[in-house]
């Protein structure tokens, strides 16, 4: 089984709390002090509500710390082959075509109905005069 190299935060903006998961494929290139500087950083940044640039300096900070090895593994995940996309087939696209077909007919009975309803047409029925 491969090990995943990864780097997982979880941040808390309310009460304030930030957790920083090393996965065991990325604690041998990203240590725990590394882990912990930028917990502070994170803490430091977002105490002084400076959010978007805390985040950015984090960003740049792992990045310059991570070697090109790490990365380019992170970015050539499976995730794709796991969880694929759905695909169209033919009775996707003929639902679709049935469910636009369905409502088009409901949509004129509707109205033919709305101008029966208005001019009177339909007769009245019952008996005949005489």
């Amino acid at each position: 089984m491969r090990q995943r190299s990864a780097l997982l935060w979880l941040i808390c903006k309310d009460p304030l709390h930030i957790h920083i998961e090393v996965e065991k494929g990325t604690q041998g290139v990203f240590p725990k002090d590394s882990r912990d500087h930028v917990g502070e950083l994170l803490l430091t940044g977002l105490r002084e509500k400076r959010n978007d640039q805390t985040l950015e300096a984090v960003v740049k900070y792992v990045h310059d710390k991570l070697p090109a090895k790490v990365e380019t593994t992170a970015a050539n995940t499976d995730t794709e082959q796991r969880h694929p996309a759905p695909r169209g087939g033919i009775m996707n696209g003929l639902w679709g075509w049935l469910c636009i077909g369905l409502f088009v007919v409901l949509g004129i009975w509707l109205v033919i109905g709305l101008v029966r309803a208005f001019t009177g047409g339909g007769g009245g029925g019952g008996y005949g005069g005489g």
